[in-house]
């Protein structure tokens, strides 16, 4: 398991590093997903196993598998905790809370108007 720090050139260097150490399946949790499709190609290339994790790979056809948790499931969750946590804190209110819609390259990202 290797974190790029936010950077997708680091990423791609990582992702090369594996095929070139025999990497037999590769996940991939992209900074940027239409970023990858050389590194994927040469993966798949090296027979490799491509698995995209939580964020979609764009832009090229070498991807096997993805693998995602259900994001609107888990908001759901999130936010019932804060309200039994708000409550728990102050029954009878007023409480007061914001709410941060994630970084907008994300594709699983929603905002609150196309939520369901």
């Amino acid at each position: 398991m290797q974190f790029a720090n936010g950077g997708v050139s680091e990423q791609q260097n990582q992702i090369s590093a594996m095929i070139t150490k025999g990497a037999k399946v590769i996940i991939v949790g992209a900074i940027d997903g239409a970023q990858l499709g050389t590194q994927l190609k040469q993966a798949k290339d090296s027979g490799a196993t491509i698995i995209a994790y939580d964020r979609l790979l764009l832009n090229t056809e070498n991807v096997d598998y993805y693998v995602a948790y259900d994001n609107f499931k888990v908001g759901v969750l999130q936010g019932q905790a804060l309200l039994d946590g708000m409550k728990a804190k102050k029954p009878t209110g007023p409480t007061t809370s914001s709410s941060l819609p994630g970084r907008r390259m994300m594709p699983t990202r929603r905002s609150s108007s196309t939520a369901p």
